[in-house]
């Protein structure tokens, strides 16, 4: 694994240096079920099912931490209700600030009825999200059958993300600690 080193200045005291290691953690493999999950109507339309997907909390970095997303997977059941097909039903994948990330067209085929769509997609570089946040919407291209469920999801149906923590580790400046050292052996000498 490729590890990012950055040397940043922090003002813990007059003379501290710390080297911050950015990528630190081992990529994992979240797993979230949406079987059950409907699509309703074109992208923004109130009724759409939008989840909210903590990231952070699923590495087990608490709430709120920084996650870097390096890809998604998608292993899908998609029922398709009548009167519209499966090229319609999408799911749009952004950050809290409503940066698009992803926008998955699992079918990209005619028909209707019940199929199974799986792939995956490795992201070119890492997307930060700052608060480990990731909004999912279900929606359809086209709204064929206005104020009703376009689509579902069946069970089995898991959108799968790769990510990393992408909070800092901080490790002390090796000069810093061996002026602490000095200063701390200089110490204990004027003592005696």
């Amino acid at each position: 694994m490729n590890i990012a080193k950055t040397l940043s200045l922090v003002a813990v005291s007059a003379a501290a240096v710390t080297l911050t290691n950015v990528a630190s953690a081992s990529a994992a493999s979240l797993d979230f079920d949406i079987s059950g999950t409907d699509s309703w109507g074109v992208l923004g339309d109130p009724d759409n099912t939008i989840l909210t997907l903590d990231l952070a909390e699923a590495l087990g970095l608490g709430s709120g931490s920084a996650v870097n997303l390096l890809g998604v997977e998608w292993d899908l059941t998609l029922q398709i209700l009548d009167n519209t097909f499966f090229s319609q039903a999408d799911v749009l994948i952004t950050d809290t600030s409503n940066n698009i990330i992803f926008d998955l067209d699992p079918s990209r085929g005619k028909g209707s009825g019940v199929r199974a769509f799986a792939d995956s997609e490795t992201l070119g570089a890492p997307v930060l999200l700052t608060d480990g946040l990731l909004k999912v919407e279900f929606y359809e291209f086209l709204d064929t059958v206005p104020d009703r469920a376009d689509a579902t999801y069946l069970s089995p149906s898991t959108l799968t993300f790769e990510a990393e923590s992408a909070e800092p580790e901080t490790v002390p400046e090796p000069a810093m600690l061996l002026g602490l050292t000095l200063i701390g052996g200089e110490l204990c000498r004027r003592k005696r």
